[in-house]
């Protein structure tokens, strides 16, 4: 039985409207990201959205500076001691929505900024721009969710956001969501017709060797240091571990990175900087709800970025601290 060509291309046409649709649907968008001559960054585009489909099922809008649409809504009200809360992707939260954010149970005026893969150096950079263009700041609060933001020997100090290509620009008005995705993977070399896999980036640093201690400590002291010498505002190092967390079959409420933060925190006092370990309101939090802070319906259990429970308790901690509670 001979297959006509008509019903090749008939084929080829309902694949590709299955494979746009399904893509449309099931897979994150992409970012539309502009250059921002006021602030000198990357930021997403105003009046554009994030479709999130990795972890949890969710819809960002972002508005002016790259912000949420409902943190750069505040923008336009009167605030007094303002508190701005600087982060990477926990911050950013393209998983959570605008109402759920950790931001949200402070005031009006707290405001959060987070740009996915930056570290330490880069809020370094990257405040002073947004205290140039946001008034009556009183607070800035740096948000560490992952000990890669402090630690000299895996920090990555890289930004990866860019100016959004004809692909990406294409991808987000048509949905070819699906399309973006091959393309990437093809184009980065990740994905050929054999069956290999390949690229990818490589380490940033090697958490295998051996701790200097008094290197480690130094780098420290100047990160902070930095962060005073930009105004004098108050400052507050939040840290958020994987906890409570399944390791080896086990539940444990054990912070892998005790050693290293406890050190960071020493330095904090030295400083004079405020620091807040989420950790025992977590470990507490879990005992009495059952619930995890970290992960989603589509995620391992209590791995991966904050969710929307883990959110509202970083933020009502936060905000007893700020109130000297």
């Amino acid at each position: 039985m001979k297959i006509r060509w008509q019903n090749w291309i008939a084929g080829f046409i309902l694949a590709t409207l299955l494979a746009w649709g399904i893509g449309a649907i099931f897979l994150t968008s992409p970012t539309l990201y502009v250059e921002d001559k006021q602030l000198n960054l990357m930021t997403p585009q105003p009046g554009t959205f994030k479709q999130e489909r990795t972890e949890n099922w969710n819809c960002v809008r972002y508005g002016q500076f790259g912000l949420e649409a409902g943190d750069a809504a505040k923008l336009e009200l009167p605030a007094r001691n303002r508190t701005l809360i600087f982060g990477d992707s926990y911050i950013e939260a393209n998983m959570v929505s605008g109402p759920e954010r950790m931001q949200r149970q402070l005031d009006d005026g707290a405001i959060g900024i987070g740009f996915s893969g930056f570290d330490f150096p880069d809020y370094l950079r990257t405040i002073p721009a947004y205290l140039r263009l946001i008034d009556q700041v009183g607070t800035v609060v740096i948000f560490i969710g992952d000990i890669y933001d402090i630690d000299p020997q895996r920090s990555s100090t890289v930004n990866f956001q860019t100016k959004a290509k004809s692909l990406d620009v294409a991808s987000y008005h048509c949905r070819l969501y699906a399309f973006r995705a091959l393309l990437r993977k093809w184009r980065n070399a990740e994905l050929d017709f054999i069956g290999n896999h390949g690229g990818g980036n490589a380490p940033a640093g090697n958490p295998e060797a051996p701790v200097d201690t008094a290197r480690r400590e130094q780098y420290f002291h100047q990160l902070l240091q930095s962060l005073k010498a930009l105004g004098k505002h108050r400052n507050l190092i939040v840290y958020a571990p994987m906890i409570p967390r399944i390791a080896n079959g086990k539940l444990t409420c054990e912070d892998a990175n005790r050693e290293m933060i406890e050190a960071f925190a020493a330095v904090c006092r030295e400083e004079g900087i405020g620091f807040l370990d989420l950790g025992p309101a977590f470990a507490e939090d879990f005992r009495r709800t059952g619930k995890f802070p970290r992960g989603f319906f589509n995620t391992p259990v209590g791995e991966g970025h904050l969710n929307a429970h883990g959110h509202q308790l970083a933020g009502i901690e936060i905000k007893n601290y700020l109130q000297g509670k």
